[in-house]
């Protein structure tokens, strides 16, 4: 099993949660009014726009710039751009200043291409260690962002601005190979041949994208509506417990379940629960610090979560997956916090609005079935070791065998290559069609060979060869 192979790696993994470095560094930096002398607004404003200049930069060159993925000289530059940019911002020595400002927008540009980095490494792991290691990653930030909140705040700025370096170390020097399929830079150079648009397009569909914007206009309204505090913040145990739950969540679901399971009950629970902190946050001037936390995490270890499903399942870019969806995170995070202080006198209308929204969200856009991390057929990819073979010296028995049991031309295809050693993942990149699709294929092959797996189909393919 999966889970096993990974117990068996522990450390080849565990470097993983170097993500939550960069999680714990956007909490502090952008909702901890601990550092800089700006307003939430300007700060998140200034640094997630940066940071979409530079999503909107890679996505250009996308077509023709392989992977960021791993330790390389551009994942190095964007992590020291990063450590640059938050030390000039949070140290004290430069407040209010232009200095500052610029390390803000400097931080913001450099960021994006450190998470999009770990998006693509991610990308490569099976769902069982993506959900896994996403929970170890989002309570390792969390435990980071005590620590940071606990020491004096020069050292803070220090610990803050050292995040980015850190997480460039802790990054795998290269793309990490899937058992038994093709590696992350050849499935990347299968999908390289296909346009920009085609692979805008086999990104995130409309309705996700209107879901993550209004989660996040949500959250970003509660960012700008929380009232102004200064150190020692409401940090404790108790800041704890929501990411203990969500780690224990997602840990269990890796390690016990054997099919499938619907996350979009989660996304729900989620909304309704940002709708309660909106009304909270119009009607209290005392809510902790530790909720707004809690709504960050949630949310971003959901959508990291949800775009990593989505760029396993579709066959564009994992990097063009990645941005597509951070693009409707930032307008959704700036749009929160500009309109949510202009609404500050007509809080009524305003609550009402957010929570129309979110009721839409939940009704359409997060609609049952739409986010299912399905095992099954991974579980039968890695079960079986299957040398890949020259298609040339296998096609025409596959043929046969094909045309013996009835399979149309498109599941020929996908038989052919499941037949000589291909993953998931390799077939989806070089037919250009969804995992959903390439699933829905290989099941419709094991009914019409009477088989259950991928052993028992070789079996049967084999055993003709012999006849």
């Amino acid at each position: 099993m999966e889970h096993n192979e990974m117990m068996a790696n522990p450390i080849r993994h565990i470097r993983f949660i170097g993500y939550g470095l960069t999680n714990a560094w956007s909490f502090m930096l952008l909702f901890v009014p601990l550092f800089g002398a700006h307003d939430s607004t300007i700060v998140v404003s200034g640094s997630m726009l940066s940071g979409a200049l530079c999503g909107l930069i890679l996505l250009l060159v996308s077509p023709k710039l392989q992977t960021i993925a791993g330790r390389k000289v551009l994942s190095f530059l964007f992590a020291l751009g990063a450590s640059i940019g938050t030390l000039l911002y949070a140290y004290p020595m430069f407040p209010s200043s232009p200095v500052a400002l610029l390390g803000l927008l400097l931080s913001g540009f450099c960021f994006i291409g450190i998470v999009a980095s770990w998006f693509e490494n991610y990308a490569c792991l099976s769902t069982r260690d993506v959900v896994l290691l996403a929970g170890c990653s989002f309570l390792f930030a969390a435990i980071l962002c005590l620590v940071i909140a606990a020491v004096p705040i020069d050292i803070s700025a220090l610990l803050l601005a050292a995040l980015p370096i850190a997480s460039f170390a802790l990054m795998p020097h290269s793309l990490v190979e899937k058992p038994h399929a093709t590696t992350g830079e050849q499935e990347t150079a299968a999908q390289t041949a296909h346009s920009l648009i085609d692979n805008i397009k086999a990104s995130v569909k409309w309705r996700t994208l209107a879901g993550l914007f209004v989660t996040f206009f949500a959250l970003g309204s509660i960012g700008a509506l929380m009232p102004a505090s200064e150190p020692p913040f409401d940090f404790g145990i108790k800041f704890l417990i929501i990411p203990v739950i969500i780690f224990v969540f997602f840990a269990v679901s890796a390690l016990t379940l054997r099919s499938k399971v619907d996350m979009t009950i989660l996304y729900k629970v989620m909304l309704a629960s940002f709708a309660a902190l909106v009304f909270l946050f119009s009607n209290s001037e005392n809510v902790p610090l530790s909720m707004v936390f809690s709504g960050f995490i949630t949310a971003d270890v959901l959508m990291w979560i949800m775009l990593l499903l989505i760029a396993k399942k579709s066959p564009a870019k994992p990097m063009v997956v990645f941005i597509i969806g951070w693009f409707a995170e930032c307008a959704g995070n700036v749009s929160g916090h500009i309109v949510a202080p202009l609404c500050a006198g007509q809080s009524t209308i305003f609550v009402a609005a957010v929570l129309m929204f979110i009721v839409l969200t939940v009704g359409l856009m997060f609609s049952d079935g739409q986010f299912v991390l399905d095992f099954d057929i991974e579980a039968d990819e890695s079960s079986v070791h299957v040398e890949e073979t020259p298609v040339e010296d296998s096609r025409d028995a596959i043929r046969e065998f094909c045309e013996h049991y009835g399979l149309s031309p498109r599941e020929s295809e996908v038989c052919e290559m499941w037949l000589t050693g291909h993953g998931l993942k390799y077939i989806q990149e070089n037919l250009f069609i969804s995992e959903a699709t390439v699933k829905t294929h290989v099941r419709n092959i094991y009914r019409k060979c009477d088989t259950h797996n991928r052993a028992e189909i070789l079996a049967l393919y084999e055993a003709g060869l012999e006849e």
